[in-house]
């Protein structure tokens, strides 16, 4: 995707946005919905996540209260219609189909990929690397074996462009889900997190590969 800084004026209120639009000319609007309903899917991961750790005795305050700070931008698809007269051109042209979101001030950090699922070593302790690929194990599980989040990155602890690898290809992506679920399942080593969550071997779902 292409990525401009631009800014919003709402309620005589500036807000910053980062404005993101394909490569392509013949995208359609549903492609931009299907990235938009990804933010909204991972939004709902996290905080069955929070709550399930929020809840757990094992977990110090630390952890709670780093998992309480844990989000993802707020994003909205935007299409410009013009006016009256030109509507009928301009809804059918992808070059005026937009997604916007929060602009994230800081350090970028990914802290789990979509093709490799490994913690480098010198993060293997990290707070934050370790919930991320937790979460990620954990939501695994919640979608028995179907389904998990994955490219998990951002400023801290407010994430952006997530994704979604998913066997029953609710959210796109083709083989790329068979070949995502297939390496998370070979390269994740359960972490602190993992434990404290209860969460079974994600080697549990090899079957799942082969429906």
């Amino acid at each position: 995707m292409q990525c401009y800084k631009a800014e919003l004026l709402i309620n005589n209120q500036v807000h910053r946005v980062v404005a993101k639009q394909t490569f392509s000319l013949h995208c359609p609007l549903g492609h931009y919905q299907g990235q938009a309903q990804t933010y909204v899917h991972v939004e709902g991961v996290i905080e069955k996540f929070k709550s399930n750790v929020l809840s757990n005795e094992k977990f110090n305050q630390l952890e709670k209260d780093l998992v309480k700070t844990l989000g993802i931008v707020k994003t909205c698809v935007v299409q410009i219609v013009g006016t009256e007269e030109s509507h009928m051109d301009l809804k059918n042209d992808s070059s005026n189909l937009w997604i916007f979101e929060e602009e994230l001030v800081g350090d970028y950090v990914k802290y789990v990929g979509n093709n490799n699922f490994t913690i480098e070593t010198q993060k293997k302790d990290d707070p934050l690397h370790e919930m991320l690929h937790a979460m990620s194990h954990y939501d695994l599980n919640e979608n028995q074996g179907r389904s998990f989040v994955c490219d998990l990155q951002g400023v801290g602890t407010t994430l952006t462009d997530p994704a979604v690898i998913d066997l029953d290809k609710s959210f796109g992506r083709g083989n790329l889900n068979y070949d995502g679920l297939k390496l998370f399942i070979s390269q994740h080593k359960c972490n602190l997190w993992c434990k404290k969550l209860g969460l079974t071997s994600a080697k549990k779902w090899q079957s799942e590969l082969k429906k």
